[in-house]
């Protein structure tokens, strides 16, 4: 399921050549997962959430339907330059797909957080892990190509020392020719002067929707609780920065949140004649889908649906969204 609105679309547009995208777990039931697609509104300003997708899987074929479904949405108009992101492999190769001429900024954070872990899965010792982060440190910020070679030729000869499996394991991943992580994508050498190094933009995010959203929430939930975040971040950042939203030109194609329920309550006093909406899975693909519908018989905790495909069932008041009233 992908969330998006006009004015994510329109951040994505005006601020995206540098996007950020991370995901996280826990927030929706099932053990599902929250992908937000994000970018800054200016130079160290404020994360804006652009896109929210909920998904089964972190596949490359998941992430790819993402982004088409983002551009198609923003007319092809969304042309980022850079992405910032974390080492899943799976989404990397997803956005090179995408996108002809962007560059992978892969996260400093989450590079240093992939080498200690492997050091303490290791039991190498917390001595040893500091002299090792300070290497690593120097190889991911040298400002120069010739600086990052000089300080590897260094690394190769104080790693014998420090820590020789760490350095065959990082070597193997991180430096080799045809290794899963180029030095073009962690290292700074090639970038430019102003361009993040984290994705920390979006791990910070995550933090404050967890806390805004709760912890495994239903899908209708979410949507109902999504949408009043989205709808709210331009006035947040309005007031934070103490700047107006700029708004650029409204595609043709007008794009908003689905469903726009009358209420904010789940659980509902429903009558005969309502319209509601509700999120199934397809059995065939496993796609999740939204559907409209027509309440026509009331039953004490449930109440009967004929759907726009024809087909009438009980659902429970909870796994519904009224969207209106019966006049």
């Amino acid at each position: 399921m992908i969330c998006y609105n006009q004015d994510g679309l329109d951040a994505l547009i005006q601020w995206g050549e540098t996007s950020f995208i991370d995901g996280t777990f826990n927030v929706v039931e099932g053990g599902r997962i929250l992908t937000l697609l994000m970018v800054r509104t200016q130079h160290d300003g404020e994360g804006f959430i652009c896109a929210w997708m909920i998904s089964d899987h972190r596949t490359t074929s998941v992430y790819s339907f993402f982004f088409s479904t983002i551009l198609d949405a923003t007319e092809h108009r969304w042309n980022p330059k850079y992405f910032i992101l974390d080492f899943e492999m799976a989404l990397r190769n997803a956005i090179l797909n995408n996108f002809i001429l962007v560059q992978i900024h892969l996260c400093y954070f989450h590079l240093k957080q992939s080498c200690k872990r492997f050091c303490q899965t290791n039991h190498i010792g917390k001595e040893k892990w500091c002299q090792i982060k300070d290497i690593i440190t120097g190889l991911a910020l040298a400002p120069t190509r010739s600086q990052f070679e000089q300080k590897l030729s260094e690394a190769n000869v104080k790693m014998q020392v420090i820590c020789i499996s760490f350095w065959k394991h990082f070597s193997k991943y991180y430096i080799h020719p045809g290794c899963s992580f180029p030095i073009e994508y962690w290292t700074v050498f090639s970038k430019t002067e102003n361009q993040n190094r984290t994705n920390n933009i979006v791990e910070s995010k995550n933090k404050v929707i967890k806390k805004y959203l709760g912890e495994k929430i239903s899908i209708l939930n979410f949507i109902v609780r999504a949408k009043e975040y989205q709808l709210a971040q331009p006035t947040l950042i309005a007031a934070q920065k103490n700047t107006t939203w700029e708004k650029l030109k409204t595609p043709k194609k007008s794009i908003t949140f689905d469903p726009q329920p009358i209420q904010q309550n789940l659980v509902l006093k429903f009558e005969v004649g309502d319209k509601v909406q509700g999120v199934w899975k397809i059995k065939d693909t496993g796609e999740m889908k939204l559907f409209s519908g027509q309440v026509i018989k009331l039953n004490p905790k449930t109440v009967k649906v004929l759907w726009e495909d024809g087909i009438t069932n009980n659902q429970q008041k909870k796994d519904l969204i009224l969207v209106e009233k019966k006049k």
